[in-house]
């Protein structure tokens, strides 16, 4: 075969090529997919505690203090700013598990 009337690419070239781009696109994905769950979880928290910053203020506001002496007392003032407060807030915030109120607070 002449050097001179070759045109394209041999198979072992493609190959080659496709190969490198395999192993490259195999490291990098899983990291670039961790980085966005991390980016998701981070506005999800940064939501969450708006929500509770800004329902802070409202209680400040208006009774001048929040009774932190106990979770009852506590939870009592913020049902009353943020109606959407369900049973199990402070085990699941926005869909993301707390896992340290999991481990701590385990019955039986």
């Amino acid at each position: 075969m002449n050097e001179l009337n070759r045109k394209a690419f041999t198979l072992a070239e493609i190959l080659l090529t496709l190969t490198i781009v395999g192993i490259i696109s195999s490291m990098t994905i899983p990291a670039l997919l961790n980085r966005v769950s991390d980016t998701e979880l981070i506005t999800r928290w940064r939501k969450v505690f708006a929500e509770i910053s800004n329902a802070t203020t409202i209680i400040q506001t208006n009774y001048a203090e929040i009774d932190f002496t106990s979770d009852v007392t506590m939870r009592a003032s913020y049902e009353n700013v943020m109606q959407f407060i369900k049973k199990d807030l402070w085990r699941n915030i926005s869909g993301v598990k707390y896992i340290w109120y999991e481990n701590n607070n385990r019955q039986g």
